[in-house]
Order: structure tokens, then C-alpha cells, then sequence
């Protein structure tokens, strides 16, 4: 279930949900359960290739489940590295395209 598109487009939903939890919807099943998920869904979808960062977001994810237990109808404080994921994917993505054109191009005779 590796891919890197679709642990950008978790992190991506995680972030705005993020901003709705500071918006008044800190209390809401619906947007604990959402970044939570897509916390889990993008770790999930990077685990065989980039265990690391897997591990990393899910501690992240880990460290705000325990914020909503222990602060009930609170905003968390820790905030997920949303971004600097989404960078070092990107730039996996942007790696794995250079080494696909490296390999389509035919050496020259």
C-alpha cells in the first residue's frame, strides 16, 4: 500500500483539519477522528519505503491523541511537522521522476 501521492494528499487533509481545530472545532468527533486518520493513513502509505518518517508521523499522531484525552475541548498545542513531510516527500517524488527519465533515455550510438 506504498505511495507517495497519496501520503501527500493525508498530510495535506491533516494540515486543514488542523486549522478547523483552532477554529472552533476542537471538540468535534469528526475532526479528531479526521486528523488522526490521516495521520495514520499517511504513515501507513509510506512504512515500506520510508520507514522513518512513517514512525515520525505516527509518534506525531500518537502525541495528539493523548493532547484530546488529556485536554478534553482544547485546540492541541503540538503541531504535526506537516510541511517539512510533505517537503521531503516531494522531493522522494521528484527523485523517483529523475530516476525514471534516467532510465527511458537511450544512450547514444
Amino acid at each position: 500500500m506504498f505511495c507517495y501521492r497519496c501520503a501527500i494528499k493525508h498530510l495535506s487533509s491533516a494540515s486543514r483539519v488542523w486549522v478547523e481545530l483552532h477554529q472552533g472545532y476542537s471538540d468535534d468527533v469528526d475532526h479528531i477522528t479526521a486528523i488522526l486518520g490521516d495521520l495514520s493513513w499517511a504513515a501507513d502509505h509510506l512504512y515500506e519505503k520510508q520507514p522513518d518518517l512513517a514512525l515520525a508521523i505516527r509518534s506525531e499522531r500518537s502525541n495528539l491523541l493523548d493532547e484530546f484525552i488529556s485536554r478534553p475541548a482544547e485546540p492541541p498545542r503540538r503541531r504535526p511537522e506537516f510541511e517539512q513531510h510533505i517537503r521531503v516527500i516531494l522531493s522522494f517524488l521528484q527523485d523517483e521522476l529523475s530516476e525514471k527519465k534516467r532510465r527511458h533515455v537511450s544512450p547514444l550510438r
